[in-house]
């Protein structure tokens, strides 16, 4: 029999490996061979935190100059994000560095029309940056964050007229997907037109995580997928272009919630605060809980002017049909993860109950996954991880909830998991957070 000491770590094996001991059994050679792996990952793991805090150290040493007299001072921000070693920059946490976390990169065609409006050519800075410019393969574009990080960054630098985010957010439409605008566009109520933002995380950028929240007479679509505290002033400037762009379809549908609806924003009002009255056109508030658009929920179910009951279905059956294209053409592990963040509650089921869901036999899903140099655990576990981040910050959600919608079997296995994570504990997270 093992030890102790050992049949503790094999329990939080067990406890990363599947959710219902009960219904999942694993032998003492399985187990051992589960912690034999999960060890190696932990030295891969720390290998990487180090090469993340060497990154951030050259990004300290390299733009330094650039953001003197930021929100708070760009050295603060990145010993921040140093003592989160592994935290994302630009979206929820995650175990690998940001030059090999990639997003789809379908909004290029905005990003030159953007650089057009602000008084600079965008071409000098895709070549410095090796970014491809293939209109005929847009829709397998990707970037890395790091890249997508660095190029707005230089953006705002070079922008001679305007604030270059609130034009990359103004200038964003749907020119390449021309079903989700007629979607947007026919929309009958604001309700049925926040579906778009699911689609927008699965086809443009899953960095913009906006979700409709209601509490009585309010509603608020909150960004959970840029943390600024973690982020600093590069993360701000991504808030700043998905709500520009937020405010102008939600506006150009029902423009009545200008006269009622108000922006909450959890940084420190910027130097550049001025520009936001200018490109927002609704009262700023800073320092709040949340990055949220919030109005009165009565206009959720307002009837819409363009309205058009036809046309939306077909709009709606194509963007569908494009979803299946893409995901029938996609790694298994993309599909897995996106299965998990459309739906958290899978989160709590093994391969062999997630592989029937996915209408695949276990061992072709597994099969698939080694093809990949992919981890069944590891995705599950970088989900939960995402999601557990951004659930925190949400006040109204207690621990008791969160454990159970990331499909643990009960709080005490997040908690360990959490504090492997991130390094300390669910509490002691959401009290930094707020």
């Amino acid at each position: 029999m093992p030890s102790k000491k050992t049949r503790i770590v094999l329990d939080e094996v067990k406890d990363r490996h599947t959710s219902h001991w009960d219904d999942d059994m694993m032998s003492w050679a399985q187990l051992q061979r589960a912690y034999d792996d999960g060890r190696e990952q932990r030295r891969r793991y720390k290998r990487r935190q180090y090469l993340w805090i060497l990154f951030w150290l050259a990004m300290l040493c390299l733009l330094q100059p650039c953001f003197t007299g930021s929100v708070s001072g760009w050295d603060e921000l990145c010993a921040r994000s140093l003592r989160r070693a592994g935290d994302a920059a630009y979206c929820a946490p995650m175990n690998t560095p940001d030059t090999q976390i990639t997003v789809p990169f379908i909004t290029l065609p905005n990003w030159v029309s953007a650089a057009a409006h602000c008084g600079f050519n965008v071409r000098p800075v895709f070549d410095e940056l090796g970014i491809r410019t293939d209109l005929e393969r847009l829709d397998e574009a990707t970037i890395s964050l790091a890249h997508l990080g660095e190029l707005m960054q230089r953006c705002v630098a070079r922008a001679r007229q305007h604030h270059f985010p609130f034009v990359l957010g103004e200038t964003f439409a749907f020119d390449y997907l021309p079903d989700i605008a007629t979607f947007l566009a026919t929309s009958p109520t604001l309700r049925e037109a926040v579906r778009v933002l699911d689609w927008v995380r699965m086809l443009i950028n899953p960095m913009v995580d906006l979700r409709l929240e209601e509490d009585g007479s309010q509603a608020r679509l909150v960004q959970y997928g840029i943390d600024t505290r973690v982020g600093g002033l590069t993360s701000i400037y991504f808030v700043e272009s998905t709500f520009a762009a937020v405010v102008k379809f939600g506006l150009g549908l029902s423009p009545e919630l200008a006269h009622v609806s108000h922006m909450a924003l959890s940084y420190p009002q910027p130097e550049h605060a001025a520009r936001y009255g200018d490109h927002l056109h609704l009262p700023i508030r800073f320092d709040q809980p949340h990055d949220a658009l919030c109005f009165p929920s009565g206009y959720l179910d307002r009837p819409l002017d363009g309205g058009f009951p036809d046309l939306h279905g077909q709009a709606e059956r194509r963007v569908d049909e494009r979803l299946a294209r893409q995901s029938a053409g996609t790694r298994s592990a993309v599909v897995l993860e996106q299965a998990f963040l459309r739906e958290p509650r899978l989160l709590g089921r093994g391969l062999e109950r997630m592989a029937d869901h996915l209408g695949l036999h276990p061992r072709t899903l597994q099969r698939r996954l080694q093809a990949e140099g992919a981890v069944y655990a590891d995705i599950q576990d970088q989900v939960r991880q995402r999601r557990a981040v951004a659930d925190l910050q949400n006040p109204a959600l207690d621990m008791e909830t969160i454990s159970e919608r990331l499909g643990f079997s009960d709080r005490r296995s997040f908690t360990r998991a959490f504090k492997r994570w991130m390094g300390m504990t669910p509490g002691q997270y959401r009290r930094t957070q707020h």
